[in-house]
């Protein structure tokens, strides 16, 4: 059940990033964005204080997935499509991680 819920929180986020960032240019969506973002990282470094050291490498991957998605978000605002078609394979790298993560340790 909390490999479910956490993978849903993620998926939102991912999704409201995808949309501040390409679709909707927006403060609303940017502010959304950032605090999704921290919400996301709160919730989970709020599950994993009570568990052992393994599991604080979930909270490692997530903390580098919403940095490459803010740096990406500052890449798409600069115009560098190189980077950021870089920074989006990079993103899908990271979540595959975060995934795995899940599963082995939860």
């Amino acid at each position: 059940m909390l490999i479910l819920i956490l993978l849903l929180f993620t998926l939102i986020y991912l999704i409201i990033s995808y949309l501040s960032i390409f679709q909707l240019h927006t403060m609303l969506t940017q502010a959304l964005r950032f605090i999704m973002g921290l919400m996301l990282i709160v919730f989970l470094g709020s599950i994993v204080i009570g568990f052992a050291t393994q599991i604080w490498w979930i909270l490692a991957v997530l903390v580098c997935l919403v940095i490459n998605i803010e740096i990406t978000a500052f890449k798409y605002r600069i115009k560098d499509k190189k980077a950021v078609k870089l920074l989006n394979y990079m993103t899908i790298f990271i979540l595959v991680i975060y995934v795995i993560l899940l599963f082995i340790t939860f």
